[in-house]
């Protein structure tokens, strides 16, 4: 890694490194490989790597004994866990930022036709507080399942669809995260004539985005521009309340803060970019969601997503068929959700009363900008009928 002094500042974002140790172990050797970003480490270095390989040693037993019932099945599985941090240089003082544990397991399972890959991502900021007991039993497995018996969606349906927090939360990362950014508001949602005061849906919606919400891949206490963070209510019972701006378009719109002004460390300017963006909790149990729908969709896990404009999609890992308000063992996979933002957003019924908040390893692109940590929250969501289509 090369150190530049901070007296190459350009414009207002400063010098901006990351660097990283990782660890990973494949099945198929059974060994453990090191990587790195800068060499020069010492003892300090080794040290770490100790901690990461007898982490990585943890996790790989851990899954070892719980794949047992299904080892037939597993062809293949990787376990990569980094540890990273960035410098930012601003204002002539470095700042580091919080250190991410960032822990992928991919697998490959042996499908009825084809080897369907599984992939589940956690970080951990500061702390290893990674519970993987629970992610094998309440994500893993039941994938790994769904993988070997589902079948894919032959052709578009229109059903209810019950996402989980994982899902919901991305849902809400593309549909009203991105469209909340300031300079996405100015270059394609007011042409399109949607503007602050638009009522996204007739459920009281709250959403927000809080970049002082601690102990998230995305918390900080000042953005790139040296701008104290802010929490910001995009979305207040339903209807559009404010947006997420840097510097730029702050002055643009005349806003009365900014505080989101963030980039990559590859990134040459900063952009308006959310940080933990979440839905705020209903009123309904997950019981209740379930036996209010007499046939539809418990859509499960998410293969990721994006939008463009006024479009989104989102794939899903699996869903599993509701019929007279139970959830059935009939598995279905490889189908999108997708379409235009407003139409989705208006199906939103009903949110559960429980809320959980999301560290993905992979982080959020926009413009060039890639990998930008994120912090994604939501309860489950129920939506009215909507069109789900098989992936092309």
């Amino acid at each position: 890694m090369r150190r530049e002094e901070p007296g190459t500042l350009r414009g207002s974002a400063a010098n901006h490194w990351r660097f990283y140790r990782t660890v990973y172990f494949e099945s198929q050797t059974k060994r453990i490989t090191r990587l790195q970003s800068d060499p020069r480490q010492g003892y300090q270095g080794l040290k770490s790597f100790a901690w990461l390989e007898e982490k990585l040693t943890s996790c790989a037993e851990a899954l070892d004994v719980s794949l047992r019932s299904v080892r037939k099945r597993i062809e293949y599985y990787r376990i990569t866990i980094r540890s990273q941090q960035s410098l930012l240089w601003h204002m002539e003082r470095p700042h580091f930022s919080p250190r991410e544990i960032g822990v992928l397991i991919h697998l490959f399972v042996r499908g009825r036709s084809a080897s369907i890959p599984v992939i589940w991502q956690s970080t951990c900021v500061e702390e290893w507080n990674l519970n993987l007991n629970r992610a094998i039993h309440e994500d893993i497995l039941p994938e790994i399942e769904a993988a070997v018996v589902g079948e894919a969606l032959k052709e578009a349906v229109k059903l209810p669809l019950l996402l989980d927090p994982w899902l919901a939360s991305q849902l809400i990362h593309e549909c009203i995260g991105h469209s909340s950014e300031a300079d996405n508001y100015l270059d394609y949602m007011l042409p399109h004539g949607y503007r602050l005061g638009y009522q996204w849906t007739r459920y009281p919606l709250d959403v927000y985005d809080d970049p002082t919400l601690p102990g998230h891949r995305a918390s900080y206490e000042m953005d790139h521009e040296g701008e104290r963070a802010r929490r910001v209510q995009l979305v207040k019972q339903g209807i559009w309340n404010d947006l997420l701006h840097n510097r730029e378009t702050q002055k643009r719109c005349q806003a009365p803060g900014a505080g989101h002004g963030r980039r990559t460390p590859d990134g040459e300017k900063t952009l308006p970019r959310m940080s933990v963006t979440y839905a705020d909790q209903g009123n309904w149990t997950f019981k209740q969601l379930v036996e209010g729908i007499e046939h539809g969709i418990y859509c499960i896990g998410t293969w990721g997503g994006g939008s463009l404009g006024l479009n989104f999609i989102i794939r899903p890992a699996y869903g599993r068929i509701i019929r007279n308000g139970r959830l059935t063992d009939e598995i279905v996979r490889r189908f999108d959700i997708k379409g235009n933002k407003m139409d989705v957003m208006m199906k939103v019924e009903k949110l559960s009363n429980e809320l959980r908040f999301y560290n993905p390893v992979f982080g959020c692109d926009k413009n060039g900008q890639n990998n930008l940590p994120v912090t994604l929250g939501s309860p489950h969501i129920l939506l009215q009928p909507f069109t789900i289509h098989p992936v092309s």
